[in-house]
């Protein structure tokens, strides 16, 4: 009977360990437009109000909370968060 050598840990060969593949690593570009789009998550109008709010504050913060009207920083921050969410919302012309 023929014996087989042991194998010490200088004679194993040596495997690369490759990350876990994941959609992260994925490259954007084969993704569909319709497909980014539909991995956006949903902003409840809690958060769009939270968003408004802090938009507000710092356009307040701007102007040194001078010479302001806070109705009309609200407005603004609501038409800017609005597109901003609208633009993500948009998937990119090709």
């Amino acid at each position: 009977m023929t014996e087989i050598p042991k194998l010490s840990s200088r004679d194993k060969p040596k495997t690369t360990k490759r990350p876990p593949t994941t959609v992260s690593t994925r490259s954007k570009t084969k993704r569909s437009a319709k497909a980014e789009a539909a991995t956006l998550p949903e902003i409840s109008p809690e958060l769009r109000r939270q968003m408004i709010q802090e938009t507000a504050y710092l356009l307040a913060e701007q102007r040194g909370f001078a010479n302001g009207d806070p109705v009309n920083d609200w407005l603004t921050a609501e038409k800017n968060i609005d597109q901003l969410l609208a633009e993500r919302a948009t998937p990119p012309a090709q």
